[in-house]
């Protein structure tokens, strides 16, 4: 069991933020191509259907792309996506014909890690640390030792979705702030990434120096 008090959230989409230059993939990926041709066509289906494992049944590793929905099977829910993405013989797919969109699926914080300070006495925390993970399709994020009043209401982490800018802001929500501080854990986790390269960019408010950001470049294969 994580050891993070969880809290739900839903992603801000941004019409508007500069996004950071990214490598170009060697191939470009289009759901539901099984067989490499950039189209979705009848051959497409014939080889999802030899790949149907049922829910909850790994499937096979040689089926990895007809795991659309990259949860390790290949189910009624990759053909839902599979029968969006069908493009016809001899005409490029759709990069974003599955119309997944990376999420925020859950945010939580480890409690107070430290002996509560009084007054202005700065608990020393160690430096921040954001640690990134690539598990399947999602990105499991982890900024240790963030400094914060020992009561907060909440320690919100919020999604601003940007093409291939993926930025995460950490908010401390006081309503009822005590007298100390403390030292936390915050994670996060994003879903529903395609294959691609993405640039994160995680900030949040520090104690110290008003605002600290950490900026990463990922591959979700």
């Amino acid at each position: 069991m994580s050891p993070f008090k969880r809290t739900f959230g839903l992603p801000v989409v941004a019409a508007a933020i500069l996004s950071l230059p990214l490598p170009a993939p060697a191939i470009p990926y289009y759901p539901g191509d099984l067989d490499d041709d950039t189209d979705v066509d009848a051959r497409d289906v014939e080889a999802f259907v030899s790949c149907i494992s049922g829910p909850d049944v790994p499937r096979d590793t040689l089926c990895e792309k007809a795991d659309i929905y990259g949860d390790g099977d290949v189910d009624q829910a990759d053909f839902g996506l599979l029968q969006r993405c069908i493009s016809g013989e001899d005409v490029v797919a759709h990069p974003g014909c599955t119309g997944l969109w990376p999420s925020l699926e859950h945010y939580g914080n480890s409690g107070c890690l430290s002996t509560p300070l009084s007054g202005d006495e700065y608990p020393w925390c160690g430096d921040d640390l954001v640690e990134i993970t690539v598990v399947g399709r999602s990105l499991h994020v982890v900024h240790r030792s963030a400094t914060y009043n020992c009561c907060p209401e909440d320690i919100r982490v919020d999604l601003t979705v940007a093409g291939t800018t993926l930025l995460l802001k950490e908010t401390e929500v006081l309503l009822m702030p005590c007298a100390c501080l403390c030292c936390y854990d915050i994670e996060s986790v994003v879903v529903d990434l395609l294959p691609g390269y993405y640039w994160v960019e995680y900030c949040w408010d520090d104690w110290e120096a008003e605002q600290g950001c950490y900026t990463e470049l990922v591959l979700i294969e």
